[in-house]
Parts: C-alpha cells; sequence; structure tokens
C-alpha cells in the first residue's frame, strides 16, 4: 500500500521489497498480482532474516529457503523488474567468499536484473566485489549501498549483525568523539560523503542509502555530493 501510494499518487518510482519469509508460492501469486495490478514494476528479492527468536532461517513449508528460488518465481511470473542482494563482506551465513559468489551467481542465472549491495565502509570491498563479479560473468549493474552511522554504537551493532568490517582510522574518529553528537554527525557525514564521491569517480551507476529513517544525515551527504558534482568540470 505504501509502494502504491509513493508511485501512484506522487509518481516516484518504487521498488517494493519482497522476501521469502512466511510466504508460500501461493501467497507470492497473490502479492505480484496485487503489485501489478496497482502499477509496480520493481522488486528486491531477498530471502530474508530469521525473527530474533529463531537461530536459522526457517521457510514456509509451501515458499523458498534461498533468495534465487524467489527470483525465479518472479521472473517466471513475469512483468518485473528484479534486483537482489551482494555482499562485498560475504554474507555472515556463506563460509567464503567463494560460496557466496557461487550463491549470487544463482541469483543472476535465476533472472535478477540489477545488484545492489549489502553496506560497507571501506570503498576497497566494493571494488573488489565488483571485480570478482567480472570473473564470474556477471555483468548486470551493480549498485553500492551506503549507510550513515548513527553513533559508535549504532556501528558496532550493525557491523556484528552484517558482517560489515569498521576502517581503523573511523572506529578511532568515533571513539575520540566521546559521545559528542554534532561531531559524530560531522564524522558521519564526511566519512559518507568521501565514499560517495570516490565511488562515483569510479564510474559506478548510481548509490543506494540506507536511511533507516533518519533522512538528515543522508540529505547531508547528499547537499555535499551535489555541490562537488556541479562544480566539477565535465
Amino acid at each position: 500500500e505504501l509502494c502504491s501510494q509513493i508511485k501512484n499518487r506522487y509518481g516516484i518510482e518504487v521498488a517494493h521489497h519482497l522476501t521469502c519469509r512466511g510466504l508460500s508460492s501461493t501467497n507470492i501469486d497473490a502479492i505480484l498480482s496485487k503489485m501489478r495490478e496497482q502499477n509496480i514494476h520493481n522488486i528486491l528479492a531477498l530471502r530474508g532474516d530469521p525473527p530474533r527468536e529463531e537461530p536459522e532461517f526457517v521457510p514456509h513449508k509451501n515458499g523458498y529457503q534461498y533468495a534465487n528460488e524467489l527470483v525465479k518465481h518472479i521472473h517466471d511470473f513475469g512483468g518485473f523488474n528484479i534486483g537482489v542482494a551482494g555482499y562485498p563482506e560475504p554474507h555472515k551465513e556463506s563460509p567464503n567468499t567463494e560460496t557466496d559468489m557461487i550463491n549470487l551467481k544463482r541469483k543472476i542465472d535465476a533472472g535478477a536484473d540489477v545488484v545492489f549491495t549489502q553496506l560497507f565502509y571501506d570503498n576497497s570491498h566494493f571494488y573488489q566485489f565488483v571485480e570478482r563479479c567480472q570473473d564470474m560473468n556477471i555483468s548486470t549493474p551493480i549498485i553500492p549501498g551506503l549507510m550513515p552511522l548513527i553513533s559508535l554504537e549504532q556501528i558496532l551493532r550493525i557491523s556484528t549483525a552484517c558482517g560489515a568490517s569498521i576502517p581503523s582510522n573511523l572506529l578511532r574518529s568515533l571513539k575520540e568523539a566521546k559521545g559528542d553528537k554534532d561531531r559524530i554527525y560531522d564524522i558521519s557525514v564526511e566519512h559518507t560523503s568521501n565514499q560517495a564521491l570516490d565511488l562515483l569517480k569510479n564510474g559506478v551507476p548510481g548509490i543506494h542509502f540506507y536511511v533507516l529513517n533518519d533522512s538528515s544525515r543522508v540529505a547531508s551527504v547528499m547537499e555535499r555530493v551535489n555541490s562537488f558534482v556541479t562544480q566539477t568540470p565535465t
């Protein structure tokens, strides 16, 4: 309903998140039919995370265990552009980088059109990921995902949850800020802006920002990036 309002009332393009969690194949068909009726054509297809009280992901008995299965279902249904998740630093459930890349290739082969990456704080991880994709003959667009940090505690919690490493200089700056909210805000915006500018200079097709209901930091990053872009000769 929210995606429909954004798309049809305000004319802003949207991508509907759809996960395997708790859904049968019949449920998925019903959702896809409703999305088609509401003029929604883009989907980010994810396996989904297990609830906090469950140590492992448990699929619906008539549903899917893995995202590549969901991608194939959507692709066979037809009429949608499909995005999937990629992991510059391997998914925490993958035993190694090679397995992680094989799983990504399965999603691409199942019908994915674009890859959106998990958040990262060191761009070298993204560039290495792109090289691995090229080695796997993955030619779909790869959109880097950036998330401005909110606090030292938050970045430590999220990095543990998703496996993203924290550069030592960023961690040191946060510790030196000692909870000063204004200083942490500046550190956050500066670091993410530098990441974004470096990525754009290196030709990424776009950037996906993780906002997490705190748009002010992303807005500040966008202002810095736009200011630099408009001042740079083409």
